[in-house]
């Protein structure tokens, strides 16, 4: 989840006028999920178990903050797991998106853990079609996660996406596909492949409920729990 995040092509749209929002305003996003396994890096983090999420992010003239929360089930007596998440973000002429940003995870029993740098980079192809590219940096154990994907906005209602990305953290390359559909403005669902070369995690489906369901507003939860 260490989703997430960094930003896609959405932030393009996002950030741009599609948002509808002056640059000087100071503006949020936030919604809650149950998914039926939560999946990072091709991994579970709740060994197969329904999981319950919530995140939201504030921000003003690029800079943001956010935060993720999630449900986990690891070998160790944590329960919850926290990201918090500080950056900037920037587009040009729609075309191409930069985000720079840095989070820090913390646990219930164990404590803060530890943090990543992150870049995000997105290249819109075409109006519907997008290129993102991530990279996330641990400078104390000098590992990388790396990702790159294709993000299709066929309508307002339906996103595709698809990636592949390999993390050196748990040695494991992985990828997935999928779609999120919108059936109201504040409700959504998503449904998921996952693979990795440790083994599938297989289709993972997550119900939304959020202050936005748009076809952009889908693509940014997902950069939560990256």
């Amino acid at each position: 989840m260490r989703n997430v995040l960094g930003v896609i092509f959405a932030l393009i749209l996002f950030c741009g006028a599609g948002a509808g929002l002056k640059a000087d305003e100071l503006n949020y996003f936030a919604g809650v999920s149950l998914t039926s396994n939560y999946v990072s890096n091709g991994k579970t983090q709740s060994k197969g178990n329904p999981a319950l999420q919530a995140y939201a992010e504030l921000h003003k003239n690029g800079f943001y903050g956010g935060l993720f929360f999630s449900k986990v089930d690891y070998r160790r007596e944590d329960e919850i797991i926290l990201d918090l998440h500080l950056g900037y973000r920037t587009n040009f002429d729609d075309k191409f998106l930069l985000d720079v940003s840095y989070a820090h995870y913390l646990f219930d029993n164990s404590g803060a853990c530890c943090g990543e740098m992150k870049l995000a980079v997105v290249y819109r192809l075409i109006d519907e079609l997008g290129l993102d590219g991530f990279v996330a940096y641990n400078w104390r154990t000098h590992e990388f996660n790396k990702r790159i994907g294709l993000v299709y906005v066929a309508n307002e209602q339906l996103n595709l996406t698809a990636s592949y990305g390999k993390a050196d953290f748990i040695d494991n390359e992985y990828w997935k596909a999928g779609a999120s559909y919108a059936f109201t403005e504040h409700m959504s669902v998503k449904v998921e492949y996952n693979g990795s070369q440790a083994g599938n995690e297989g289709l993972v489906v997550t119900l939304g409920l959020a202050t936005n369901q748009s076809s952009v507003a889908r693509l940014l939860t997902g950069q939560f729990g990256r």
